[in-house]
């Protein structure tokens, strides 16, 4: 009877857990990117538009707010490089020469449609959208309205191949 208490008690828990999602974890699909999992929202295998679209939408927000730490609904170019050189010295590290940062210094004229020396968060959203519609366009290669996980690895793949020509033609001890 104790035995069978048990099991009753052990298979409650597993279902509980099940149920609450705890133990539910998605294993990445073969050769899987845990980026593309997080983006990949419903579980499909695939990311659609609306799916790429959220996460880049949710990825500008809190960019905008870690820079606008003043939380005035704007952020100048002091601002960005503020941010950029506090989470650097958080991460214990110099500012990386790409990335976000560098873009964001190269097209703070054009990001600032109204050309006031401010960006607004409507400026950074629309220019985020802008950027993440043509990111899509350029990873779903099929032009289906879905990127696979196939599409994904190449187009990771393809990076990385970019970055380490990158370095390679910088390094010195290859010239």
């Amino acid at each position: 009877m104790a035995r069978f208490r048990t099991l009753v008690g052990v298979a409650v828990c597993a279902g509980l857990l099940l149920i609450s999602g705890f133990a539910v974890a998605r294993p990445s699909g073969p050769g899987g990117d845990p980026r593309f999992d997080r983006m990949d929202r419903n579980g499909d295998g695939r990311i659609s538009h609306d799916e790429y679209m959220a996460v880049a939408r949710e990825h500008a927000e809190k960019l905008f707010n870690t820079i606008d730490v003043q939380h005035h609904g704007f952020i100048t170019r002091e601002d960005i490089r503020a941010a950029r050189d506090a989470m650097m010295s958080r991460r214990g590290r110099q500012a990386p020469a790409g990335g976000p940062w560098k873009y964001l210094e190269d097209n703070f004229a054009v990001i600032d449609a109204n050309r006031d020396g401010r960006i607004t968060r409507d400026e950074f959203l629309a220019d985020a959208t802008a950027r993440a519609e043509k990111s899509f366009a350029r990873l779903d290669a099929n032009g289906d309205g879905y990127i696979t996980r196939d599409e994904y690895k190449a187009a990771r793949d393809r990076i990385q191949q970019r970055q380490s020509r990158q370095i390679q033609d910088t390094d010195p001890m290859n010239q």
